[in-house]
């Protein structure tokens, strides 16, 4: 019987490679980590339902986030052009479009660029993953919405 010491020897190497290997396939090219979701939307006037009250059809606006859900936390980020003046909501809403139940408020009143939001319920995670939610942005002369977007998954 041949000795196979040594093949024995190298199998957690190979092992270790062939496991490195499948990470390397199955973790998006994005650098994506575990356990975290990023998400962002597209702001226009368009998509704000009802139509808006004062017309700003030029306004725009970026939103993107990283969800951790094992923490219960979103880290988002939002980029605003053309608006009629400074936010006074802005607020993650269920449903594609139309005014929908507000899942959570990001800036409840006077508004950030950016921000962290803790204690964040399941089903808030699960309309946002599954494409059930939009980010509306407020102001005085446009109470219903002065822009919004369908927030879906960075691929």
């Amino acid at each position: 019987m041949k000795d196979m010491g040594p093949v024995i020897g190298r199998w957690p190497v190979l092992a270790a490679a062939v496991g490195a290997l499948g990470l390397m396939l199955v973790t998006p090219a994005t650098g994506a980590r575990p356990g975290v979701t990023k998400v962002e939307a597209s702001l226009t006037a368009a998509q704000v339902v009802p139509k808006q009250d004062v017309a700003v059809p030029n306004a725009k606006g970026h939103f993107t986030a990283s969800l951790f859900p094992a923490q219960g936390r979103i880290v988002w980020h939002l980029t605003l052009r053309g608006l009629s003046g400074r936010p006074t909501q802005v607020a993650v809403r269920y449903g594609r479009t139309g005014p929908g139940a507000i899942l959570l408020e990001l800036c409840p009143t006077a508004c950030a660029s950016s921000g962290i939001e803790e204690q964040i319920f399941a089903g808030t995670f699960a309309a946002i993953k599954s494409g059930h939610a939009n980010v509306t942005v407020y102001k005085a002369k446009n109470t219903g919405g002065e822009i919004r977007g369908s927030i879906h998954i960075v691929r």
